[in-house]
C-alpha cells in the first residue's frame, strides 16, 4: 500500500466513530426532551400555587384526598400542622424552570448551539 491509498481499516474506525458520536447526540437530545417535560410538570403547577395562596391550594387538596382527618386542615392550617414554608412552592417552581432550560439546552441540536 501506498501512502497516499486510505487504510480500510483507518475508514471503518472513523465510520464507528461517527456513529458513536451520533448515538451520544441522539441520547443527549432524548435525555433533554424528558428533561423538559420534567421540568414544565414541576413548574407550572408549583408556579400557580403561589398565584392561589399556599394555604387555600393545600386545603383544597386535602379535602380531595384526606390528609389531615375531621377538618384539622381548616381549623388550624394545614401550612401550619405540617410546618409547610410559604416559599417552598416558589423554590419548586424556580427548580423546575432551572431543569426545563437544562432540557431545552440538551435537545437542541448541535449544529444550532454552535452558531
Amino acid at each position: 500500500m501506498s501512502e497516499r491509498e486510505p487504510s480500510p481499516m483507518g475508514a471503518t474506525a472513523r465510520r464507528r466513530g461517527g456513529i458513536a458520536l451520533v448515538v451520544v447526540l441522539v441520547l443527549l437530545a432524548a435525555w433533554g426532551i424528558v428533561l423538559a417535560g420534567v421540568g414544565t410538570g414541576l413548574a407550572v403547577p408549583a408556579g400557580v400555587i403561589p398565584a392561589l395562596e399556599l394555604e387555600r391550594s393545600l386545603a383544597l387538596w386535602n379535602d380531595e384526598m384526606g390528609l389531615l382527618p375531621w377538618g384539622l386542615a381548616r381549623i388550624l392550617g394545614i401550612t401550619v400542622y405540617l410546618d409547610i414554608p410559604a416559599s417552598s412552592a416558589v423554590y419548586a417552581a424556580v427548580a423546575g424552570v432551572v431543569v426545563c432550560v437544562v432540557g431545552i439546552v440538551l435537545a437542541l441540536p448541535w449544529r444550532a448551539r454552535a452558531r
